[in-house]
């Protein structure tokens, strides 16, 4: 189905569920979410341990990041803290685990080989996003961290994070992208790997 059919297939679902109209603009007019795909299908296709853990995306909205990634749909997981966006996403992508939630305390006990949380962290302080972050690593085993900062922060973004200190020293960044946004500022889509797991060197594209 092409990008302009499912915006049309959005906005009905729009007018039946109420979610944020802001989602119903498809990945693919999206230049930061089809690089977040192509990252983790590189991750999945080069790294013979992508099958021992799971694919879990946190503010997901309607999926479709995640449903463009290239790995069984039973290791699929995605969360958002709106219930009407989960429920059409359901109905556009069935077979893959939708749950409302957060990931912390939501998310416990998993193997994760590539965790995803882009495009809200700007509207959390940096004390939460830390706190956020150490509840999941505490918690469970994750591999790989594709997610974002903002800079310069502006009215539409509010808070920039430095995601090496919030993450620490287990984790290094591998990659990273900027794209422009809203009122002169750039999002900055970060791929972190967990240390003596990845021996890529980092790269600036």
């Amino acid at each position: 189905m092409s990008w302009k059919c499912e915006a049309i297939r959005y906005g009905i679902l729009q007018k039946i569920f109420g979610f944020h109209k802001w989602h119903m603009t498809p990945v693919e007019q999206r230049p930061y979410g089809m690089e977040v795909i192509k990252w983790c299908n590189r991750l999945l296709a080069s790294d013979g341990d992508a099958n021992r853990g799971k694919v879990i995306e946190v503010g997901c909205g309607l999926g479709d990041i995640v449903a463009k990634i290239k790995t069984k749909n039973e290791n699929k997981e995605r969360y958002d803290i709106d219930e009407k966006v989960i429920k059409a996403a359901k109905i556009i992508h069935p077979g893959i685990k939708f749950q409302a939630g957060s990931f912390a305390p939501d998310i416990r006990g998993e193997r994760i080989f590539i965790f995803i949380v882009v495009n809200f962290l700007y509207a959390l302080d940096s004390k939460t996003v830390r706190n956020e972050f150490k509840k999941l690593l505490t918690v469970n085993d994750v591999k790989y961290i594709v997610t974002e900062t903002m800079y310069p922060i502006n009215s539409n973004y509010p808070y920039s994070h430095d995601m090496d200190k919030i993450l620490g020293s287990d984790y290094t960044c591998i990659k990273k992208r900027g794209f422009p946004a809203a009122e002169h500022s750039r999002r900055y889509i970060l791929l972190y790997a967990k240390q003596g797991k990845h021996s890529e060197r980092q790269e600036h594209i």
